[in-house]
């Protein structure tokens, strides 16, 4: 069956007859893949619309962990992790965990941007419990679907939309996707490859935590950002 095909970093692959769109990330976590560490991936994603995707249109995402073996995929409405380890696959749920205070995020500092992701995450340093970065986009989201995390944090204005593709497994496993500012960014399109800023979470209640977090931030701790950045 006849597909357009979008291939970060490569051209826009339009068929006349196409049914549906086919969306790849080749290697997610390229740095990682060139260093030998963390769990680089392959991402794709697919929508039934043909012209104008959105990320709220895609209907089916596939990531495969290059390193892990493990992988994740929507089906049925339903979301699902298979261990590359024990060769077993199991039905994923979000983290239940509501307070911030025990909650583990991922906030992501590479690629030049740690200065202002420090700034837009510096409120949620002194709050919650955990905070690390993997700076794989998909395994991120996927480990925040399966509840191996709490939430996620991207403020460097470095992604571009390719970077989630793995929106629907978050999505079936009941997580929750937004823009910095809380709105939805279920309209925001991919064959573009826009830079956008994003937060996700486990569910509603830790969204409203994180997104009050990142509001206002503890004096002591906006000095020590400021000692980072000096």
């Amino acid at each position: 069956m006849a597909c357009n095909v979008y291939i970060e970093s490569w051209s826009v692959r339009h068929h006349p007859e196409a049914k549906f769109s086919l969306f790849i990330d080749p290697i997610d976590g390229s740095i990682n893949w060139d260093r030998g560490i963390g769990d680089p991936c392959v991402a794709l994603a697919i929508s039934e619309k043909v012209e104008d995707v959105c990320l709220g249109d895609l209907s089916y995402a596939h990531v495969l962990g290059l390193r892990s073996g493990d992988s994740y995929e929507t089906r049925d409405g339903y979301a699902y992790f298979r261990s590359g380890l024990t060769k077993l696959e199991r039905p994923i749920r979000a983290s239940a965990v509501t307070q911030l205070d025990r909650a583990m995020g991922y906030i992501k500092i590479g690629y030049g941007g740690a200065v202002k992701q420090l700034e837009t995450c510096r409120p949620l340093l002194a709050q919650c419990q955990d905070l690390r970065s993997i700076d794989n986009s998909a395994i991120e989201l996927c480990e925040l679907a399966r509840g191996a995390s709490d939430f996620i944090v991207d403020g460097r204005g470095l992604s571009d939309s390719f970077n989630l593709l793995a929106y629907p497994i978050l999505k079936c496993a009941g997580g929750l996707l937004l823009g910095i500012d809380g709105a939805s960014l279920d309209r925001t399109s991919i064959a573009e490859g826009k830079t956008v800023d994003y937060v996700a979470c486990a569910n509603e209640t830790l969204r409203d935590s994180v997104l009050l977090g990142l509001d206002g931030a503890p004096e002591e701790v906006g000095e020590a950002a400021k000692a980072i950045e000096a």
